[in-house]
């Protein structure tokens, strides 16, 4: 049970910072490439997650 708790808070907070590194690109913050990169995803990755287009 605790390492299915902890599965679950893992992804709750991957998500959450998913979240917030779209924000920054649709803000014209960070770039497509650095938003991967932090979320450790190819652009590709990373466009089909965000729904928004490099």
């Amino acid at each position: 049970m605790c390492k299915m708790m902890e599965d679950m808070r893992n992804n709750a907070e991957k998500a959450g910072v998913i979240k917030t590194l779209i924000e920054l690109v649709r803000d014209g913050i960070l770039s497509f490439a650095e938003a991967a990169k932090r979320a450790n995803m190819t652009v590709d990755e990373f466009e089909k997650v965000s729904g928004l287009k490099a």
